[in-house]
């Protein structure tokens, strides 16, 4: 699996559907260089292969300095950077699952509850869903038989 990292128009990007198949890949750490808050990136307007990536030594260092346990570290890792494919967007809110850089105490509240989508990256999210078609979705596998 490759890494698209075209640098695409905006309107070409936010007009696309989203791909049907979201591919997450999950590095044990981080390169040198990357930003010490950074948990993973995405590439929103990717057009094939990988589109999030997530560090593995940053979701554990989240969690090992009193924060949710790892697994759900690494869980709002992806769903972020998952957020920000399906909203074709590198954009980030003041609050929330799609906060740039989460503090001590956003840590502590997704320790012990659900930091959502907002409503209006909600909303987003289904008006990208509802513009889909079935040729937008590759065949996978068949129900029908032979």
């Amino acid at each position: 699996m490759g890494t698209d990292f075209t640098a695409y128009a905006r309107a070409d990007c936010e007009d696309r559907p989203s791909l049907a198949v979201l591919r997450v890949q999950i590095l044990a750490r981080a390169p040198s260089g990357v930003a010490v808050h950074a948990l993973g990136y995405s590439l929103p307007c990717a057009k094939r292969g990988v589109q999030v990536t997530i560090y593995a030594d940053r979701a554990a260092n989240v969690s090992e300095t009193g924060g949710p346990t790892f697994g759900r570290v690494l869980g709002y890792a992806i769903a972020h950077e998952l957020g920000h494919v399906l909203l074709h967007s590198g954009g980030h809110d003041t609050a929330g699952l799609m906060k740039d850089v989460w503090s001590k105490r956003d840590w502590e509240r997704a320790a012990v509850s659900i930091i959502p989508f907002s409503a209006t990256d909600v909303q987003r999210i289904a008006a990208f869903h509802r513009r889909l078609t079935d040729r937008d979705i590759p065949q996978l596998a068949s129900l029908h038989s032979h």
